[in-house]
């Protein structure tokens, strides 16, 4: 492959991060799928704006599932040029290696050959890891919640699986609208950590047990009026959290989130991202609401909702 040989370059904005995501020409076909699934627009000149923190992650192809030596290639492209050459260290995931660099606002990621769809899929997910890390370092935290919007302000129901995010979103009525049932994240709206935002990120599972795929518009980003912990009950209910116990719950649910994907982190390097969770969940608690929701199957849990926020 020449230097000048056209990769795909994507942009994802989170928070007050922007990620050039590019792929090499032999990912074409996956990264175009993936750019689709979470509705990713082509990068141009005008996202290189000043001010904002900007990270690459360069995706390429891996030589095997075992191997994980460092792809040198990848300071031969236009996209690697500027990229350190060495100081990089690998983390090992089921699908994918990640190479991190202490001193490189970047991420290379490389893909092992695909053996079935559930793989293709599932090295979908773990490439949204770098994005997860970066929203915890700017002071965001992922959540195991769906995502409802009303007017231009957003809520987050948080579960775990089975307890009802999915029901809830699809049984919100108009003007409610369900951006996503399963995954988001939290972001920081501002620098100083008063405000915060809400993306929606794919529903993996639906790949996974063939419920008919689906797109989320990821960069899609609302203010965050509060987050509500579904519970289910015969009848419907509310009731605001204490600091602790929202703090905890949050926590919780952005390691239902993690769980999976880092169980092969370093386990210095797994402490400190736990910790990392808990303290970000504990400044969130101050700066919005969190409530317990009880919900039931025929009540109308989103008036609850609306008397709240």
């Amino acid at each position: 492959m020449s230097r000048s040989a056209p990769f795909l370059v994507f942009r994802l904005r989170l928070g007050p991060t922007v990620w050039r995501i590019a792929a090499g020409p032999e990912l074409e076909d996956w990264m175009t799928d993936f750019a689709r699934i979470l509705s990713l627009k082509r990068w141009t000149e005008d996202d290189s704006e000043r001010g904002e923190d900007q990270r690459t992650a360069l995706f390429l192809p891996g030589p095997d599932r075992s191997s994980a030596e460092f792809p040198d290639g990848a300071f031969f492209f236009t996209e690697g040029a500027r990229l350190p050459s060495k100081g990089w260290t690998a983390t090992k995931l089921n699908n994918l290696v990640l190479w991190r660099h202490a001193l490189a606002p970047a991420v290379i990621v490389q893909l092992k050959p695909e053996e079935t769809e559930e793989s293709r899929v599932a090295a979908m997910s773990e490439a949204c890891l770098p994005f997860y890390f970066r929203v915890i370092e700017t002071g965001g935290l992922p959540l195991h919640a769906a995502v409802l919007a009303r007017k231009d302000k957003a809520v987050a129901l948080a579960a775990s699986g089975g307890t009802g995010k999915s029901t809830c979103a699809r049984r919100a009525p108009h003007p409610w609208r369900a951006l996503g049932d399963d995954l988001a994240v939290v972001t920081r709206a501002d620098a100083g950590g008063s405000f915060f935002s809400v993306n929606p990120f794919p529903t993996w599972s639906n790949f996974f047990f063939k419920r008919g795929g689906g797109a989320w518009r990821v960069e899609e980003r609302l203010p965050l009026s509060a987050i509500f912990f579904l519970a289910q009950s015969k009848e419907d209910n509310i009731l605001r959290l204490g600091q602790g116990e929202a703090a905890v719950n949050l926590a919780r649910s952005g390691h239902q989130i993690l769980f999976g994907l880092t169980r092969k982190l370093p386990l210095p390097e797994l402490r400190s991202l736990w910790t990392e969770i808990f303290d970000n969940a504990c400044r969130m608690v101050r700066r919005f609401p969190v409530f317990l929701l009880e919900t039931s199957l025929t009540g109308s849990f989103w008036k609850k909702i609306e008397r709240v926020i």
